[in-house]
């Protein structure tokens, strides 16, 4: 085994002796899910990975997540349920092995997309932004990456200014693609429209109102790559 594979494996002893300490798996499942680690270390440090050796990891480490949440929820009358290692552990790990994955794999976008949704699912928004800056750096030319980060920017982060600061950078890469432009025209009227919408909506008449409301609307840009 390799010094890195082994360092890897150390760190996740803490929280195996915590969740045996919690009593939510046996000392022989503990024993079971470290030979696991191993053998996906081995896989994945090996000259003859691939992504999908990186995506096997990732979805035993869910569902070994998963499998603690339920016994957790089960079992939480009786156990210690204070804070502790274990609570954290299986989302810190699964962020570690996507970095180290899409470092070794820069262009396999499967693993870029199940990085981004494994972040969203979870809400960790500076993960998102750091996928994102990432991925349009390595790959400009790629217009469904940036219309994604857009779309994330305008429907779930409600930032116009940050949608249109990414429409205006794609198009610096792929001002040649005519989807680009339909799309950008087809945000501006979308957005036209909802500040239509909400100025009926709550009485905005005077030029004044309109204005206060526009600056109030579009949150302060984010800046990326």
């Amino acid at each position: 085994m390799s010094d890195k594979a082994r360092y890897f494996l150390e760190q996740s002893v803490p929280e195996l002796q915590d969740l045996e300490k919690k009593k939510l798996f046996t000392k022989k499942e503990v024993t079971m899910i470290m030979r696991r680690r191993t053998d996906f270390e081995h896989r994945i440090m090996g000259r003859g990975s691939k992504p999908a050796d990186y995506l096997a990891y990732y979805r035993y480490e869910k569902t070994l997540e998963k499998l603690r949440k339920k016994r957790y929820n089960r079992l939480k009358p009786i156990i210690d349920t204070k804070p502790s290692i274990s609570d954290w552990a299986s989302q810190r790990r699964v962020f570690f092995l996507f970095d180290r994955a899409v470092n070794k794999f820069p262009k396999s976008l499967d693993l870029w997309s199940n990085y981004l949704r494994y972040a969203r699912k979870h809400g960790s928004v500076k993960v998102i932004y750091k996928v994102y800056t990432q991925l349009l750096s390595l790959q400009p030319r790629n217009v469904n990456v940036w219309l994604s980060a857009v779309h994330y920017e305008f429907e779930y982060n409600k930032n116009v200014k940050s949608a249109r600061t990414l429409f205006k950078r794609c198009l610096r890469f792929n001002g040649d693609q005519n989807e680009v432009w339909f799309e950008f025209i087809k945000f501006e009227l979308n957005y036209l429209s909802k500040l239509l919408i909400r100025r009926k909506l709550f009485g905005l008449i005077t030029e004044r109102q309109q204005r206060e409301d526009l600056q109030e609307n579009e949150n302060t840009e984010v800046i990326w790559f």
